[in-house]
């Protein structure tokens, strides 16, 4: 009896999170996507927390994505920096960038079929980084951003019921020579809980970015 009822306890709220997402985190995740948005609009154009020092360049990057259900996504990006926003505090240096992105993702069907779905996707960065860079050093960086869909995304038994989606992007990486960066990172896609179902999808990311005339930058 006691092992039916801890049974029950952790595998009937795991159930319900592959279909649908609570109330109160959807709106969560739209006021953190409208304040990520509002914030890179308004930093974009700022003048104040200059610092001095030379911003971070424009860049291109190549990333490869795994997912449960044998999952496969290849993404290619070009993110721009904020202009004239580097802000520091306690030891750290803070820099945001826009990262605007096409991703074609291969899937398994829950019959077994193979299927390709092509998505465009914009979102707002903020980074984290040693206030006292040099040429190598470490980074972190987060955002959440919107995508937008050439179809329904499904995978195994989960299908997705909207084309646009919410993405919240985790991300650590090394910084090689100014110019050149990789990372790993994790991101997370649903529609925050606007239609159901809304099973979700997470991935594990492997980043390489080229920044053009970064060679006397320091930075990001």
């Amino acid at each position: 009896m006691l092992w039916r009822l801890t049974c029950w306890r952790l595998c009937i709220p795991r159930e319900r999170t592959r279909q649908e997402t609570h109330p109160l985190l959807g709106r969560g995740s739209l006021a953190l996507t409208a304040s990520m948005l509002l914030l890179g609009h308004r930093c974009a154009h700022s003048e104040e927390g200059r610092t001095g020092q030379p911003l971070p360049h424009a860049g291109v990057y190549l990333q490869y994505g795994v997912a449960e259900h044998d999952v496969r996504a290849l993404a290619a990006g070009v993110v721009w920096p904020w202009r004239n926003w580097s802000p520091h505090s306690g030891g750290l240096q803070f820099t945001g960038f826009w990262d605007v992105h096409v991703v074609q993702g291969h899937s398994r069907d829950q019959d077994g079929g193979r299927r390709r779905t092509l998505a465009v996707g914009l979102t707002p960065m903020l980074r984290a980084t040693s206030a006292a860079t040099g040429q190598e050093h470490w980074f972190v960086e987060a955002g959440v951003g919107l995508t937008f869909s050439d179809g329904y995304y499904a995978s195994g038994d989960r299908r997705f019921s909207t084309r646009y989606n919410f993405t919240t992007s985790v991300g650590a990486g090394w910084v090689l020579g100014r110019s050149q960066e990789v990372s790993l990172r994790i991101a997370h896609a649903s529609n925050a809980g606007i239609r159901q179902p809304n099973p979700g999808e997470n991935l594990l990311q492997l980043r390489y970015l080229y920044r053009w005339g970064a060679s006397t930058a320091r930075g990001l």
